[in-house]
């Protein structure tokens, strides 16, 4: 199943900052993303010593998240310049106000929109605010 880049724009509207960089997406599993690439970047993420703190916060993870996704699901696809999976970077503002980055991916043939916690390797819901206020999404 696949997703075009104007889709993938009309499904994100109105974030003010959107910007979806291939013509095409190949929309992955819910079973790629959670037995497969999830707990392969938790891994990584370990092997690289990523630790939050000063040498490494949620912006540093959910960028390695993004980019590693797009790299593993090559597989997924025929790999071309203008074709990758709809898992992106986000940027929302928390519950206590702060700005929070984490990765936003869409899933199954149904479409869905699931947000991921990096550092934790792990799906997170977002509350109706949290979902209204992102700001930045990359794709």
């Amino acid at each position: 199943m696949k997703l075009t880049r104007e889709e993938l724009v009309e499904k994100f509207r109105p974030v003010l900052h959107l910007l979806v960089s291939d013509r095409e997406y190949v929309i992955p599993t819910e079973e790629w993303l959670y037995e497969t690439f999830l707990p392969w970047w938790d891994d990584v993420a370990v092997s690289l010593r990523l630790q939050y703190g000063a040498a490494a916060d949620c912006d540093d993870f959910a960028l390695g998240c993004w980019f590693f996704a797009r790299r593993c699901a090559a597989g997924l696809h025929d790999a071309t310049s203008d074709t990758s999976v709809p898992i992106g970077f986000c940027i929302y503002k928390t519950r206590a106000g702060t700005t929070h980055a984490i990765n936003v991916a869409v899933v199954g043939e149904d479409k869905r929109t699931v947000f991921i916690e990096p550092q934790t390797a792990k799906s997170t819901v977002l509350t109706r605010e949290e979902r209204e206020s992102i700001s930045w999404v990359l794709f």
